[in-house]
């Protein structure tokens, strides 16, 4: 039958919609990338090279060492917004797609209901105006 194919069709387009957000999310912002990973590291031996640099020496080279450990520990942080501001649009992009189809959607279904109200009630005046069409019983007994 091919009611009973339908809903196995929408299910399976359902899943690869569910499938391609799913990527497109995990993408954004999903698991580190081996490029973060490094960048990762890189800046925690960076800073802890830089504060273990400030222990060992005294003087001058004590205060610039701080003074390295302490922009790398901001660049890190401006670093961690950039990425965070780039999820949060991507996530708003998203988001803001979907509203847009699911108005489509709404605006289809609306358009749907007000042809099938407008065809309810011809299917109406065409039975009641219908000569032959016999009356219907008012009471079982009452006659």
């Amino acid at each position: 039958m091919p009611g009973k194919d339908l809903p196995a069709e929408l299910s399976s387009v359902e899943a690869r919609e569910k499938e391609k957000i799913q990527q497109a999310i995990g993408s954004i912002g999903g698991r580190p990338r081996l490029k973060t990973k490094v960048l990762n590291v890189a800046f925690v031996t960076a800073v802890c090279g830089a504060f273990t640099a400030s222990l060992l020496t005294s003087g001058i080279s004590r205060i610039a060492s701080i003074d390295i450990g302490l922009l790398l520990l901001s660049l890190k942080f401006a670093y961690h917004l950039h990425t965070e501001a780039k999820v949060n649009h991507a996530q708003f992009w998203i988001l803001t797609t979907l509203e847009d189809r699911l108005l489509d959607v709404i605006k289809e279904l609306r358009g749907l209901r007000r042809e099938f109200r407008e065809s309810v009630p011809a299917q109406k005046d065409n039975a009641t105006t219908d000569p032959t069409a016999k009356a219907a019983p008012t009471s079982p007994g009452k006659d």
